[in-house]
C-alpha cells in the first residue's frame, strides 16, 4: 500500500537537500582550505588545494546526510507500531 502523502515526502526531501547543500558544503571547503589541508603538500591558492577542499566539503555533506537519514530510519523503527527490529536491535 502506497503512502498517501508521498508527494509531499518527496517533494521536502528534495527541496531540503537543495536548500542545505550549497551552504553546508562551502563552509566545509572554507573550514578544510583553512586549517585542515597541509600547506606542504597543497600549496595555498593552489588548483589542487581548491579541488581537495570542494572534494572534502562534498564528502563531509554526504556524510551529514548519511548519518541523519540513518538516524531517523532507525527512530521510525523503534515506533511503537513497528516490529521490524531484533530484540537485540532494541526492537520488540
Amino acid at each position: 500500500m502506497s503512502n498517501p502523502n508521498r508527494l509531499y515526502i518527496f517533494v521536502a526531501s528534495m527541496a531540503g537537500f537543495i536548500i542545505t547543500q550549497v551552504p553546508i558544503e562551502r563552509f566545509f571547503q572554507k573550514q578544510f582550505d583553512a586549517y585542515l589541508i597541509p600547506t606542504d603538500k597543497f600549496p595555498l591558492c593552489s588548483p589542487g588545494r581548491t579541488s581537495k577542499a570542494k572534494m572534502l566539503g562534498e564528502r563531509v555533506y554526504r556524510l551529514m546526510i548519511y548519518l541523519f537519514l540513518t538516524a531517523a530510519l532507525f527512530y521510525i523503527l523503534l515506533g511503537e507500531d513497528c516490529d521490524f527490529l531484533d530484540v537485540r536491535l532494541f526492537g520488540n
